[in-house]
């Protein structure tokens, strides 16, 4: 798939084809880190990638097209538990990876609050595109509980170099310029006070991922909150939704 990705956009961008590590907090903080240094305008990612991948656009604020999500990762690993090996040649050549339940305990994990920090203003950024053959992942009704935007393609879970071509390069493509990254990104609190959000950051002593934003009212001021935080939701009255709801202005 990464091939096939870099041959479809030669010359018109650069596609970042990373090998992540097998465990899924390692790889969001790997995905995190590329994202601080290359400032990437789509996140594409096909299976779990596209599990990380939903998980991450509305902290990053970058769309996101997801292929053959597959949202329930530990019941894939449950049946494949044991020694295996990678499809595709990796860069530092180990080719082996080890499905144990200590990485099915921290799938699981990551499953329970996969969806938490969800934002309705990505209903729209974030795509799913769906083999009409796949076998092994089947969760388009629950991607369409939170998203809109549903293509298939007549494929299987790994799409061909050929599908890759002609089904997933053509809609990153048509996010590219349906979805532009924003220059400048504001939230609305949930109790109506508008801010201008700046960065992440680092909390020196703890290394906590914080988010530095701005009141656009009154007098101003910054304010820092810890990202988990800011991205997640509250509950009032047995309501649930989110603290911060990102908007246009």
């Amino acid at each position: 798939m990464a091939k096939a990705l870099r041959e479809a956009f030669e010359g018109s961008a650069v596609v970042l084809t990373p090998d992540l590590p097998l465990h899924p907090k390692e790889a969001l903080k790997e995905i995190r880190s590329i994202i601080d240094r290359e400032h990437p305008d789509l996140l594409l990612g096909n299976s779990c990638g596209a599990f990380l991948a939903q998980m991450l656009a509305p902290v990053v604020g970058i769309p996101a097209l997801l292929g053959n999500p597959h949202f329930k990762m530990t019941e894939f690993l449950k049946q494949r538990v044991g020694e295996h090996v990678y499809k595709a040649p990796r860069r530092d050549g180990n080719q082996r990876l080890v499905i144990d339940e200590a990485l099915i305990e921290e799938f699981a994990e990551l499953e329970a609050v996969q969806f938490d920090c969800c934002n309705p203003y990505y209903k729209d950024r974030v795509w799913g595109l769906f083999g009409e053959r796949d076998s092994i992942a089947h969760f388009c009704p629950l991607f369409m509980e939170h998203y809109s935007n549903v293509f298939r393609f007549p494929g299987g879970h790994t799409p061909t170099e050929q599908e890759v071509k002609a089904w997933y390069a053509p809609l990153a493509q048509k996010m590219l310029m349906d979805c532009p990254v924003k220059e400048y990104r504001y939230f609305q609190h949930f109790k109506g006070g508008k801010y201008k959000f700046f960065h992440s950051a680092f909390d020196s002593e703890t290394l906590e991922r914080m988010v530095v934003y701005q009141a656009l009212y009154g007098h101003k001021a910054y304010w820092v909150r810890p990202e988990k935080m800011f991205f997640g939701k509250v509950t009032r009255e047995g309501r649930t939704f989110n603290r911060f709801t990102e908007v246009d202005m």
